[in-house]
């Protein structure tokens, strides 16, 4: 039924990537990608919360395709978490704006193309930062949200749970890999997701003599972030500074 609501979604102004299946995960439990069966409805979070930037992400829930040979993929939906994504993203919906309110359309095409501007800057920042550090290898005690970030800037990721899991407990062996990961590359920091309980990540410090970090992946924001006007730009840039204290 048409209900008069114009829409779009983010991951139709990108390249798509399959959702990750890292080494040493927990997969989750009775999952596979031939079921339609991903939500985010088992995150428990304590914390009020607000999504951030995610009219648009509504959209983008229980995304798949199938390949040649029928079995269903599942694409990784935090398309933003890559700069380079939210400026696509970004044009994209000056665009539409635009074609929907042409009265307008220079002044959407305007503001799209300033912001657009400020997220290439960011795109450069993170990219000068990664020239500089001779170990991109990052550890999550959490979920991993940050495939398109990831592949990005040429990072090695590991973690405990596919970004879209619902799972809180790893196994012993996931603990284990991600353990002696944090070891042999010589980590100073294990990393965990915006309102996570980070026990995983404590652990994993605890046991190594590593210390933890919140990196955001800009899915949800808190209301007293959201209050003391975080954007997607100050949360990234807040990133950064962070990668600048524990990845030197």
């Amino acid at each position: 039924m048409d209900d008069g609501v114009s829409r779009m979604k983010m991951m139709d102004c990108v390249e798509l990537k399959e959702e990750a299946e890292i080494e040493g995960m927990t997969a989750e439990e009775g999952h596979s990608h031939s079921e339609d069966d991903h939500d985010h409805d088992g995150d428990a979070h304590d914390e009020d919360t607000e999504n951030h930037e995610e009219d648009a992400h509504a959209n983008d829930e229980d995304e798949h395709n199938e390949d040649e040979h029928g079995q269903v993929l599942e694409y990784d939906e935090h398309v933003w978490t890559s700069p380079v994504n939210a400026a696509a993203i970004t044009t994209a919906i000056g665009e539409k704006m635009a074609e929907l309110d042409p009265a307008h359309a220079e002044t959407y095409r305007a503001n799209a193309a300033d912001y657009t501007e400020k997220l290439m800057a960011l795109d450069k920042e993170f990219g000068d930062f990664f020239d500089t550090v001779s170990n991109k290898t990052m550890v999550f005690g959490d979920r991993f949200p940050l495939r398109y970030f990831a592949d990005e800037y040429g990072i090695n990721c590991y973690a405990a749970f596919p970004g879209c899991s619902t799972q809180t407990e790893p196994s012993a062996a996931t603990i284990a890999f991600l353990t002696e990961k944090v070891k042999e590359e010589g980590l100073k920091t294990v990393y965990y997701i915006e309102f996570s309980n980070h026990l995983v990540a404590d652990s994993i410090a605890e046991a190594t003599g590593a210390k933890t970090a919140l990196f955001h992946s800009c899915h949800n924001v808190s209301k007293a972030e959201m209050d003391a006007g975080a954007t997607y730009l100050t949360l990234m840039e807040g990133n950064l500074e962070t990668l600048k204290t524990t990845m030197k």
